[in-house]
């Protein structure tokens, strides 16, 4: 809408019409707009969804091999007193 037509709607209709057009026009623009953004915030949301899962299954496999490390640490610290105890009763 340019101002030429802008012109001609309140020559004819009057301000207050030509007013309540433009809040109207701004509304569903405006709408239109929230209505976009919405949809990207829930792509968004998606993303970050699966993300966050993604983070947990490498946070439990983290676990687990922390687990399994810290299990192998004290088996082989119990191997090495009991050989260090061995050669104490072997002096």
């Amino acid at each position: 809408m340019d101002l030429v037509e802008l012109g001609k709607l309140v020559g004819e209709y009057g301000v207050l019409i030509v007013i309540a057009i433009i809040f109207l026009w701004y509304t569903y623009q405006d709408r239109v707009r929230n209505q976009a953004l919405l949809e990207e915030i829930k792509e968004v949301v998606k993303t970050l969804k699966i993300s966050n899962e993604n983070i947990a299954r490498t946070l439990d496999l983290l676990q687990v091999g922390c687990d399994k490390v810290s299990d192998k640490a004290d088996r082989n610290y119990e191997a090495i007193v009991k050989k260090i105890e061995r050669k104490e009763t072997n002096v």
